[in-house]
């Protein structure tokens, strides 16, 4: 994701999604993530989407605790989704993503 700055947001969430299935796909056993300013907010925002992407893939999850996974993140790495403009961006693009795909009954 080169075209995603530290202090922005990436402009819509497709992309980022694209990839994530993608290295779902490949199944690693084994992940590096890394970014240009010390791997706080933008890896952090990278990796609980793959993880929530993850979960809801194989564990068919009924509901998904978006707070809790970013907490688990943070015992491995302190500073993980750092503000509030990127819980946002976290929380938009989940539940973007399971309206499009019907995971989510909409009353």
């Amino acid at each position: 994701m080169t075209n995603w700055t530290e202090s922005g947001l990436p402009k819509t969430s497709e992309s980022l999604i694209k990839l994530c299935h993608e290295i779902l796909e490949l199944k690693p056993s084994q992940l590096l993530v890394h970014c240009s300013s010390g791997g706080g907010g933008m890896s952090g925002v990278f990796l609980a989407i793959l993880m929530i992407l993850s979960k809801i893939t194989n564990d068919k999850l009924d509901s998904i605790n978006i707070f809790d996974i970013v907490l688990d993140l943070r015992k491995s790495r302190r500073h993980l989704v750092q503000s509030k403009a990127q819980y946002e961006f976290l929380y938009q693009t989940i539940g973007s993503h399971l309206s499009k795909e019907s995971y989510v009954e909409m009353k």
